[in-house]
């Protein structure tokens, strides 16, 4: 009796715990991930949340260590679980938010720089853990406010060609000069056209955008439907 009692309790332990989490794991190490600084892990990241996604959703977890990375675009059903210890430090080489997506800067609709962090169209994602995200943006607050302001006249980077190619008819918004330059930060966390979106826990520094919480930004949640809890913010640039 005492034996079918206990069998009984795990399944209950078992069962609220799927009730819990909701999702399988899926360990970025599996995928390839190096944890110890020296590799990039974009496409390690890509491959694990692909496979969370083919089998309908799942937790990309990050166990302690430090990855670095460019881009992380989600999928529907995906949640990010960086857990304590854990650190993503995105890559500071503009080359690696190639190509350039649809994003929102100030109100205005462009195809920019990937986000740090995107997903356009999606629905139940989410970013959870008591893990550090570091966007580095020292190096795109520079080259934004300092290097594009100083260019003289008729000089333009390959990233400010690209993006007057591929923005041809948009209109400027009201603060002239920057679109017009052709060379935005990109947003540290972008969520387009989502739903049931949560982010809780983390801590983040060093964005590379403004902080605003809809309408292109550092956490440009453009959408219905999302909570933030507990998000600790630390940078040392202006805003």
């Amino acid at each position: 009796m005492i034996k079918g009692i206990t069998v009984l309790l795990l399944a209950l332990v078992i069962f609220t715990n799927q009730s819990v989490f909701g999702q399988a794991f899926y360990n970025v190490m599996d995928y390839g991930a190096i944890n110890d600084s020296t590799e990039i892990n974009t496409k390690a990241i890509a491959k694990a949340i692909d496979a969370a996604a083919e089998e309908g959703g799942g937790t990309v977890y990050f166990p302690a260590g430090k990855y670095i990375t460019g881009p992380i675009h989600f999928k529907s059903n995906i949640t990010l679980f960086i857990d304590a210890g854990a650190e993503l430090h995105f890559s500071d080489n503009f080359d690696d938010y190639l190509p350039m997506v649809k994003s929102r800067w100030e109100g205005t609709e462009v195809t920019n720089f990937s986000p740090l962090i995107y997903g356009d169209g999606l629905e139940n994602i989410a970013i959870v853990g008591r893990g550090l995200i570091d966007g580095h943006g020292k190096k795109w607050w520079g080259y934004s406010e300092v290097t594009i302001r100083e260019q003289k006249e008729g000089e333009e980077t390959k990233w400010q060609k690209e993006f007057k190619r591929l923005n041809k008819d948009v209109l400027a918004p009201d603060l002239p000069g920057w679109i017009e330059r052709g060379f935005l930060r990109p947003p540290f966390i972008q969520f387009l056209n989502c739903n049931n979106i949560q982010i809780k826990d983390i801590k983040i520094q060093n964005p590379r955008s403004c902080i605003r919480f809809s309408r292109g930004g550092f956490m440009a949640l453009v959408t219905p439907g999302w909570t933030l809890r507990e998000i600790r913010i630390s940078t040392t640039q202006r805003f």
